[in-house]
């Protein structure tokens, strides 16, 4: 396999999910670890060359602690794969709207809403991450529903950032 994995989920559920969804012959190789990813022990300073935060940041209080959390077990360069939802999405509105609508009738559709906390601009992205320690490479919309061409002229559901942390030495 060539690289050492760790999942990190303050969900027991999730991780289970998790291993259950990978073919058992990389399952084995995985260390699963349950912790707050705002604050992870087991995980040494500068200990990792990447880390991939999908579909996490959203459901936090404080996006800033994961974010220092991240520079922090990343090895100076090290590479940060983010998803975050972006204020404005043309889905994630129409969703909203959609849940409050069926919300009358005693209907509970996208839940996840109900519990993700963040939406950001894409400027404000950029700044949190400068703030926690990280350059900018690239960021990508990416939207299970929208055509591509049509990200040009909407946001989309999720923007896919790509970070490297500073050398601050």
């Amino acid at each position: 396999m060539g690289a050492s994995v760790v999942a990190v989920d303050g969900s027991a559920r999730m991780l289970s999910e998790a291993r259950e969804q990978m073919s058992s012959e990389y399952a084995g190789q995985v260390n699963w670890i349950q912790s707050d990813v705002q604050s992870i022990d087991a995980l040494k300073n500068g200990a990792f060359d990447g880390v991939l935060c999908s579909s996490v940041v959203e459901y936090l209080d404080r996006p800033d602690a994961l974010l220092q959390e991240v520079a922090r077990i990343l090895s100076p360069g090290g590479l940060l794969v983010i998803s975050l939802p972006p204020t404005l999405s043309v889905v994630r509105v129409l969703q909203k709207g959609f849940r409050a609508f069926m919300s009358m009738f005693g209907k509970d559709k996208f839940t996840y809403l109900s519990v993700s906390r963040l939406e950001i601009s894409p400027r404000a992205i950029d700044r949190l991450l400068q703030e926690a320690g990280f350059s900018v490479i690239r960021s990508t919309g990416f939207d299970p529903i929208l055509p591509t061409a049509l990200l040009r002229l909407v946001r989309p559901s999720l923007l896919i950032v790509e970070a490297r942390k500073l050398d601050r030495s």
